[in-house]
C-alpha cells in the first residue's frame, strides 16, 4: 500500500495505490470459492480531493478503480469496479 498527501492552501490533494496477491480478501470471496483459489491479484487506486472552508467544516470527493483477477477450480475470472463518493464532515 502505498498513500500520499499534498496539502495546498484549504485543499488537500489525496492518492492511494493498493496491490494484493494474497486473494483472502473479502472481493475474491464474492467471485471465486476461496478454498481453491490457486491464483490472485488486484490492484486499487483512489484520488480524492478535500476543501476546508473552515476547521470545522471539509468537503471532499473521492474518485476509486479497482481491478484484478483470480483463477479457482471455476477457472479465470477477471473483475474490475469502480465508484465515486461525495462527502461532507462537520465536527462540532
Amino acid at each position: 500500500m502505498l498513500s500520499a498527501a499534498w496539502p495546498f492552501e484549504q485543499y488537500q490533494l489525496k492518492l492511494q495505490y493498493l496491490y494484493d496477491q494474497s486473494g483472502l480478501g473479502k472481493i475474491t470471496s464474492n467471485v471465486a470459492d476461496k478454498k481453491s483459489v490457486t491464483d490472485a491479484s488486484s490492484y486499487l487506486v483512489s484520488l480524492g480531493l478535500d476543501y476546508a472552508p473552515s476547521k470545522a467544516t471539509t468537503i471532499g470527493i473521492i474518485a476509486s478503480y479497482l481491478n484484478g483477477d483470480v483463477t479457482d477450480k471455476n477457472g479465470y475470472q477477471d473483475y474490475d469496479d469502480s465508484q465515486f463518493t461525495v462527502y461532507l464532515k462537520q465536527i462540532f
